[in-house]
Parts: structure tokens; sequence; C-alpha cells
């Protein structure tokens, strides 16, 4: 039997795809660069996104009933949410989360956080109590135990054994930086493996006792896997993915394009062994450590690959997610199936011509969906490049471009309709995200123009958006491209969507107080002649023999036969009977 890859889909998140793919109740979740956690169905359309600020190498944990979706942020926030994406409840730790969280037998959630802290919290978001490693703790993630020992690494150089109730079971001092593997566990749970930067793998007994390390060619930020007949399998930075004995002997290694940073081994009910590679593609490895095939991406693959139900799902730094899948035809296929054949040519056929019907039937081989042949010559079908597709199952002699508002990657058996924030013209390999400070929020946008300039008074400052961001009431933006700003002590925007600040009128002030609101007058009694006053001390008191109602921009003198003997007078007082105005002034009185 003949096999081919068959891309099934590819989804465009809008940004790199560090996190790894999970699956529940046929939905896939995947966390973006572009700050979303995606939720994906199988057939790979969306069924609904959550903006979480930004997301790089956590990846989505779920709830064996699918009902619940744990995902740390870069914004220093781990969320849970229903799975038709509702906000359930987060926690702020203060610093980026890179780590993955894992939940306990019990409904505990934990999490490493850059602070270096592994936190515990509970089902409903309750903190339950947290540990110091004594460094930051990166893409390594907790694994659990069959105890409930919680293995995690961190950059003081440790790995930590950490009880369920938060206290330290033990902890052990490697070589390097222990803060980008995160350990894998036999199924008896007696050994534990782990990655370093030191570039060993190193294994461990229950206890924290060293059993044995193994030394590749770099440092290690990849996971371990360990296979049913107890082989483990790392990928290292120096390109190779090692196959190691339970003893920690080299049974071989694989070379691929570069480096293998943060993608993971996944083992097939096969055997097979899946990983990505900073080469752009993802490689499926026979037991034996030969290729079986390998895919190409349109980026470098940081994700790890997952299985599920035959298909591979793989993300990658083009922004996309991939669902691949293997399929199987015949080697060679009849082009007719008679019962019978002649086995004489009638008397009128031309005596040159052959007495006896051929021995064999002609066969031929059929080009699988994503390629193409254009000769009768060929022995081998053609990939098509990115930006075009073929998906018939035989016969295909062309690979047709993809229209406007779609794109595909190489050999696509379908094209995918851009997402909202991007566009794409005929034949693009990727869709381009709109420029920062225009949006745009239809699907299959077919062209630049369909990005649209963020209207007076609001903003975007990020490639790809689908909306832009209007200022509120004390915020001001000059254009698109550039952030809400406060309006400064002295000017006002009482409305929504301000392109700008109107200064406050002579004989009133402004604070960044009442920048949503408006000025304020000068009491009655003082006065301001400029105009953008900055506080109440801009107010001015008036003189003796002058007054002012509010708002005034001057005080007034007194009529004739009034007067006003004290400063910040309000009104003037007339005059007693048989006194003047100029007699009281040079009294003093005034």
């Amino acid at each position: 039997m003949n096999f081919f890859l068959a891309l099934l889909w590819n989804f465009q998140t809008g940004g790199y795809i560090f996190s790894s793919p999970n699956l529940r109740n046929n939905t896939i979740y995947v966390g973006s660069y572009s700050g979303y956690l995606y939720s994906i169905s199988q057939k790979g359309g969306l069924k609904w996104k959550y903006l979480t600020g930004s997301i790089e190498y956590s990846s989505p944990a779920i709830t064996s009933d699918g009902a619940t979706i744990y995902i740390g942020s870069v914004f220093g926030k781990v969320y849970s949410l229903t799975s038709n994406g509702g906000y359930k409840w987060s926690y702020s730790t203060g610093s980026s989360i890179y780590s993955s969280p894992v939940i306990g037998s019990d409904g505990t959630v934990y999490i490493g956080c850059v602070n270096g802290y592994l936190y515990a919290f509970s089902s409903s978001g309750g903190l339950k109590w947290t540990y110091y490693t004594g460094n930051s703790i990166y893409y390594s993630s907790p694994k659990i135990g069959k105890d409930g020992t919680i293995y995690i690494g961190s950059r003081s150089y440790y790995i930590y054994a950490i009880t369920s109730a938060g206290t330290l079971n033990w902890k052990y001092l490697t070589g390097g930086n222990v803060a980008y593997s995160t350990a894998s566990i036999t199924s008896d749970g007696t050994t534990i493996y782990i990655g370093n930067s030191d570039g060993n793998l190193y294994a461990f007994n229950s206890i924290g006792e060293l059993k044995w390390k193994y030394k590749t060619g770099n440092s290690i930020y990849s996971n371990p896997a360990i296979s049913s007949d107890g082989t483990i399998y790392i990928g290292s930075y120096d390109y190779y993915l090692y196959a190691l004995t339970p003893s920690g002997t080299l049974k071989w290694k694989y070379q691929t394009g570069n480096s293998i940073y943060s993608s993971s081994p996944t083992i097939g009910s096969d055997g097979t062994i899946y990983v990505g590679s900073f080469d752009y593609y993802l490689y499926a490895l026979f037991p034996s450590g030969t290729l079986k095939w390998k895919y190409q991406t349109g980026g470098s693959i940081y994700s790890s690959p997952l299985i599920k139900n035959q298909t591979i799902y793989i993300g990658s730094n083009d922004y996309n997610l991939y669902a691949l899948q293997v399929l199987f035809l015949p080697t060679n296929i009849p082009t007719t199936s008679p019962t019978s054949l002649p086995t004489t040519i009638p008397t009128s056929t031309p005596t040159s011509h052959p007495t006896t019907a051929p021995t064999s039937t002609p066969t031929y081989n059929r080009c699988p969906p994503g390629t193409y042949s254009n000769t009768t010559t060929s022995s081998t079908c053609k990939s098509c490049p990115a930006g075009y597709y073929s998906n018939a199952y035989g016969g295909a002699t062309s690979c047709t471009p993809c229209s406007a508002g779609t794109f595909s990657g190489p050999r696509a058996s379908s094209c995918s309709t851009c997402q909202p924030g991007s566009y794409s013209l005929s034949a693009s390999s990727s869709c381009t995200n709109c420029t920062v400070g225009t949006y745009s929020s239809a699907k299959g946008a077919a062209a630049a123009s369909a990005c649209k300039v963020c209207a007076s008074g609001s903003y975007t400052i990020k490639r790809g958006s689908t909306s832009c961001t209007r200022c509120s009431p004390g915020y001001f933006t000059p254009n698109a491209t550039t952030v809400c700003q406060a309006c400064s002590s002295g000017f006002y925007s009482a409305t929504n969507g301000s392109s700008y600040c109107t200064s406050c009128s002579a004989g009133t002030y402004g604070s960044k107080l009442t920048a949503s609101t408006g000025c304020v007058s000068c009491g009655a009694g003082t006065f301001s002649s400029t105009t953008g006053a900055p506080s109440i001390r801009s107010c001015m008191n008036c003189t003796v023999g002058t007054y002012s109602g509010s708002a005034a921009s001057s005080c007034q003198s007194g009529a004739q036969g009034s007067y006003s003997d004290k400063p910040r007078s309000e009104v003037c007082t007339p005059c007693p009977a048989g006194t003047s105005s100029s007699t009281l002034w040079q009294l003093g009185v005034n």
C-alpha cells in the first residue's frame, strides 16, 4: 500500500504559535502570540477566541469533562474559561507566564511563573499555596507523579519535587538551567527524566538520586517522551533527535535540518515519533530511527505535535495550526476491470497486430490531493507550491491558484480563508495582516483596501487588528497609530473618540482629574486671564477696590459710590451716607 500525507486544513491565528495544541470533545484549543486562545472545530473552523494579551509557550490544560480550559499569559495572568469561551476567573501573578498549567486529580491547577514561584489554585480560582524555587521558571511546566508529587525545573539549576501540600520533598542541583524542560515520568513512577541547558538528559529515581545522565551536543529545551518499551526520545539544540535506552545508552540519533527547540517529541499509537524543527519541517520517524515522512510548514516549529484519531495537529511560526492525516491508496489501480479478455483478435484486424491479448493489464499511480503531474512520462507527482492547491483524487495535471482572500501552504488540497484583520491577493501563501492604524472585521478580505483606517479619535497599534480602540473621555489620539493619551492639565475632552483636547477658557482651569468632564470655574472674587490654566493656583485674587463673579477673566473696579476693602471681593459695598469712594480709598478703607 502507498500512503500520502494530506493537509486536512490549516487555521491562521494571526500570530506566532509557540503553544502546543490540546483537544477535548472534538475541539482543538491553542494559544497564539496574537494574544488569543483559539477554539477550533475538527473541520478547521473558528468556534471562538478569547483575548488574554499574549500567549507564548503556555499550552492549554482542559478538565476531563471538557468544561474548563486553563491557560497562562505573558501579561502575568492565569485564566480559567468555559468550553464556550466564557470567563470564569483569573489570577494575576505580577510576572510573565510561559509555563503550561497542569490539573491534579483533585482539580488543583499548578503552574510556574517567571517570578520563580510554583502556584497551586483551587478549581474556583482560590490560591492554595506558592513555592519559591529560587529563580525564574520559563517553559518548564509542572509534572505530577503517581503519588501526587509535583516536579518542576528552575533557572536556579535545581529540579524540585514538591508535595501536593506545597512543601519540599527533595531538590537536586544540576549543572545548568532547568527552567525550559518539563519532566517525564515512567508509568511505574520510579524514574523522572528532564532536559537541561548543560546539554544533558538527567534521570532520577523517585527519592531524588541521580541514576544517569546523557550528554547531547547542545542545550536541551525540549521535553522527553517515553515509549511503551521504555525508550526515551529527546530533542536537542544540536539539530538531533535522540533515542536512549532506559539505562541511558544511545540507540540512535536522527539529524533534522536545524535546531530542535521547544518542540517535544510525541509518540503515535504505532510507535511513530513526531517532532518539529527550526527548519520548518514536522518529522515522522520510524521507531528504528529512519525517516517515515516530513512535512514543510511556512515557519520554524516551536509547538509540539498532538496526535488524535489518526490526525496530527501542529503549530508553526507562519501563524498556522495544521491538521494532517496519513491516507493510504493501493499501489496500482487498473484503468479497467474486465472479467475476461478475448484470446484472439478479430480477423479484420491487420495481420501486423498481435494475435493474442496482452498478458497484463495497464496500470497507473494516482497523484494524491495537493500534488499534480503534467507529463505522461513522469514517475513521480509534484507538490503544489504554496498559494496553489489540487483536490482531485487522480488526474490532476496542474494546481489551481488560491483565490484572493484565501491562502495555502505547500502541497495543499484546499485553500483557507483569511481571518478578520488580514487579507490576501490571488495565489498567496499566507495572509497579510492589516497594518498598524488599520483594521478589518470581515473574513476573506481580498485586497489591502479592505483594511480601513481607524476613525478619528481611535487607534490600533497591533498588526492584524479586527477593530480599533476608541479613546475615552479625558483622552485623545492625534492619529490612528498612537495610543490614547491623557489630556494635559488645563485641557479636556468630554466625549468618546476625541482626536484632540480643548483648552480651558480664561476664567477656568483644569486638571487631569477633571479632563473627562470639563473645566472648573475660578471662584467669585478671583480671575484667570490665561487659557489652558492647569490648576486652581492660576486663579488670582481680585485686589482691594475690585471684584469679580465666577469664571472671570479679569476683575472690575467698583462703581462710583461703592467700595471693597478686602481682596477677593465678590461685590462692592455702597459707601455710607456723607462719604465717597475716593475718600474711603484714600483712608484705606476701600
